[in-house]
């Protein structure tokens, strides 16, 4: 259920005011802060937080994410869209078991750590990063993953996608798999499958594309 108390336990001095990086994190969430209070440093940690528990919707672009760890403020978030940043790990993620969709694209993500606590994921875009392998015990955490897009990646193998029996749109393309074998067997529910410029050699090495 939805609630707009903080998301993590009050330490410190909530009085204190906020940091404008973090202040920028409310700007781009359309969540009522302004360029003039990022600038007078007008908001306390007591208001940024509880601002910030009532957010559902966030997307940032060309780097203005300064402090990923900041997320940890949104763990209310339903929508997470990520844009062109340098963001080799996943941090800040840990509290939004809330989150169905999450798109991190382009940011130089390295491996799929840290998504794990995301357990109520629907949609996951983490096309366009440098993710060498599907991690089978990240995804093990996924069940209610519909739609999964790893295109243009450093992916050589599928695996990890048999617990994902709700998974119905999976894209790797641009990635080194040169073979299914029987990966998808147990993916019924899966009906869309990209697998434009991979290594795979002909369609028999996708045995049950049929259904």
């Amino acid at each position: 259920s939805f609630s707009t108390r903080p998301c993590r336990p009050v330490q410190g001095e909530m009085s204190e005011r906020v940091s404008p990086e973090r202040l920028g994190l409310l700007y781009w969430a359309d969540a009522g802060v302004g360029l003039d209070d990022i600038s007078n440093l007008s908001m306390t940690e007591e208001e940024f937080r509880q601002k910030a528990a009532g957010v559902t919707t966030l997307e940032m672009f060309l780097n203005t994410l300064q402090d990923p760890e900041g997320l940890i403020d949104f763990c209310n978030l339903r929508e997470l869209s990520l844009h062109v940043h340098v963001l080799p790990r996943a941090v800040g993620l840990t509290r939004m078991t809330q989150l169905q969709r999450l798109c991190m694209t382009d940011v130089g993500l390295q491996s799929m750590v840290g998504i794990q606590e995301c357990t109520a994921l629907m949609h996951l875009d983490l096309s366009q990063n440098s993710i060498p392998e599907m991690d089978v015990d990240v995804l093990s955490r996924l069940t209610n993953l519909r739609c999964l897009w790893l295109n243009q990646n450093r992916i050589s193998r599928i695996q990890g996608l048999k617990p994902l029996n709700r998974l119905n749109t999976l894209w790797l393309a641009r990635n080194a798999i040169s073979c299914i074998c029987d990966e998808l067997e147990d993916n019924a529910a899966l009906t869309d499958i990209n697998l434009a410029a991979t290594a795979i050699g002909n369609f028999r090495d996708i045995p049950k594309l049929s259904r």
